[in-house]
């Protein structure tokens, strides 16, 4: 169980990279969500998210201890399931959106600045990330500060969509 935790936690070994695990991990779950999104409807979509998430808290919680460091760079499935849980909230096509926008930018271009929003939050930590990330910790906490940066990403998000800056 140990082997494959770790290999989940980061994400089928794509958090091992050298440079910018976490990145890259992100990168991996925008890719795989254009799968998840193709073979499933977004109330199955966000179940399977939510079911994500509560694995990652318990493979975390193990490959973390493995690992031998709190929340080790190498464990990316938080940045995988957390930005599933923002892109459920983007626009992927006008017909099976959550929340749907007039859009003058293709849905690529809204994903896009997600993802880097995503990775700003992520990666610069502001309140309540760094809260989140220096109070809770183990699987949960690995898996809750990025939940949270992802909050902030559609917080953002929205306020771009809504002024028309996006």
């Amino acid at each position: 169980m140990t082997k494959v935790s770790v290999f989940l936690a980061t994400g089928c070994g794509v958090g091992t990279v050298k440079y910018f695990p976490g990145t890259i991990g992100t990168l991996w779950g925008w890719a795989s969500f254009f799968i998840l999104d193709s073979l499933m409807g977004n109330f199955e979509l966000a179940i399977f998210i939510g079911i994500s998430f509560l694995v990652g808290v318990f493979i975390s919680s193990i490959a973390e201890k493995e690992i031998g460091k709190d929340d080790p760079s190498e464990i990316v499935i938080d940045e995988i399931v957390a930005i599933w849980f923002v892109l459920l909230f983007v626009p992927s096509s006008l017909e099976n959106s959550l929340i749907i926008y007039s859009v003058e930018f293709t849905d690529f271009f809204y994903q896009l600045a997600a993802f880097i929003m995503f990775r700003f939050f992520d990666i610069i930590k502001p309140w309540p990330v760094n809260l989140v990330d220096s109070k809770i910790k183990g699987g949960f906490g690995i898996m809750f500060d990025d939940v949270v940066a992802g909050f902030q990403t559609l917080i953002v998000l929205s306020i771009f969509f809504k002024s028309g800056v996006l």
